[in-house]
């Protein structure tokens, strides 16, 4: 006699055998990932998304004392993809939080896509994106981000 005690878990059949998935491996919502996910590394490197529920984001990439940041629209792909749509960036020399109000540029053929998913056992939550695409201006710009990228929500 065979008994499963699960918490958390996903049952599924696949491929005519039997699958169980943990918490980290769910489909993304767009309630779950609503709000602000950071990694930050030490001398002020690292990246800041922010999800709203309009769909809007904003991604800010810490560069020592420069930063880069994008606004867009974000939407799910197959549940487990993040598409967002680059309509505006801007790029600082120095850290301030003063007239980031203005400064925005329009760009064009932008966006990013990466796959991901969200570690929900974890205290505070992980949101795991690995890029797939990312084009700035028409180009691959890959050099932005690293191959998986571990932000915990705020």
């Amino acid at each position: 006699m065979l008994f499963l005690v699960a918490i958390g878990c996903n049952f599924k059949c696949k491929d005519n055998k039997f699958v169980i998935e943990t918490d980290e491996n769910y489909p993304l919502n767009y309630h779950e990932l609503a709000g602000k996910w950071i990694l930050m590394y030490p001398q002020n490197y690292g990246y800041e998304f922010v999800f709203f529920d309009d769909y809007g984001a904003k991604i800010t990439l810490y560069l020592n004392t420069a930063k880069i940041k994008f606004k867009g629209k974000f939407l799910l792909e197959d549940s487990r993809r993040i598409r967002i749509f680059i309509s505006e960036m801007m790029q600082k020399d120095e850290i301030t939080e003063h007239g980031e109000k203005h400064g925005f540029m329009s760009v064009k053929n932008s966006y990013f896509l990466f796959d991901g998913r969200i570690i929900k056992d974890s205290k505070p939550k992980i949101l795991v994106l690995n890029p797939i695409t990312i084009i700035a201006e028409g180009r691959n710009s890959e050099g932005f981000f690293e191959p998986q990228i571990k932000l915990r929500k705020q």
